[in-house]
């Protein structure tokens, strides 16, 4: 059996859908970590026909490895240390300065 690398959550605005309450609201979640995360998640799911009877407007995100890493890097800048009398005082192992 294959693990598993992707997850859905439902995205509501910019929060994160994670139950309903005692009376039936939906609760939302500011970040992904307190957001409800599903394997799976069919159009005919319960929670998402529980979500259209309600109204919310609301879309399917596909969170895991291969959407994380689909990002292109940002080219990285040298950083020039700042030394404000002149010579750095200290020197790591291979010379550069500290």
């Amino acid at each position: 059996m294959e693990q598993a690398n992707a997850a859905y959550v439902i995205k509501m605005g910019n929060r994160y859908f994670c139950g309903f309450g005692r009376k039936g609201q939906v609760m939302t979640a500011w970040c992904l970590t307190g957001a409800t995360l599903f394997m799976s998640l069919s159009p005919k799911h319960s929670i998402l026909q529980k979500l259209q009877e309600k109204k919310k407007r609301f879309k399917v995100v596909k969170i895991g490895e291969s959407e994380a890493f689909n990002v292109e890097p940002e080219p990285v800048q040298e950083v020039i240390p700042y030394v404000p009398n002149g010579e750095p005082r200290f020197y790591c192992d291979d010379g550069l300065p500290f």
